[in-house]
């Protein structure tokens, strides 16, 4: 069983069945609820913030690798960036709405500088699961900034 994202994280990198585990964060909070209804227009009660293995190896393949991200202007996800996941959607420095995921799902950005980095947490809204998922994250130096 997964109990953590520490876990999780290790679980990813670790395990060959590929088999999707997920993880719940915590629950959405009154005021982060009323927050996102408002910019998304939608009902948010009883939703949750949630990780899995797949959008870790998914970052991890995306923005995991430092030649490919220098050329972005970015800089690579490490293993460790993954512990910082709850402390960026509770304490963000900036919470938007980004572009629709290419299956029309609706995306919120949470961003953070965080040690001189801004981090950048991606998170899909599936309303049948009633979760905020991890889609991605991504990284660029803090000279970038945050809501640009």
């Amino acid at each position: 069983m997964i109990s953590d994202l520490s876990d999780l994280i290790e679980y990813a990198f670790s395990d060959e069945t590929n088999k999707l585990k997920t993880i719940k964060l915590y629950d959405l909070e009154k005021d982060e609820i009323r927050f996102l209804e408002k910019l998304l227009l939608i009902t948010l009660s009883d939703f949750k913030h949630t990780v899995d293995n797949y959008a870790i190896i998914r970052t991890h393949n995306k923005h995991g690798q430092e030649s490919k991200e220098i050329s972005r202007g970015q800089i690579a996800v490490l293993r460790s960036d993954y512990l910082l996941v709850p402390k960026i959607i509770t304490e963000p420095d900036k919470v938007s709405i980004g572009e629709k995921s290419g299956i029309g799902t609706d995306l919120i950005i949470h961003e953070k500088e965080i040690n001189g980095v801004v981090y950048f947490y991606v998170e899909e809204v599936r309303k049948k699961r009633k979760s905020l998922a991890m889609k991605t994250l991504y990284k660029r130096k803090a000279s970038t900034k945050v809501g640009v």
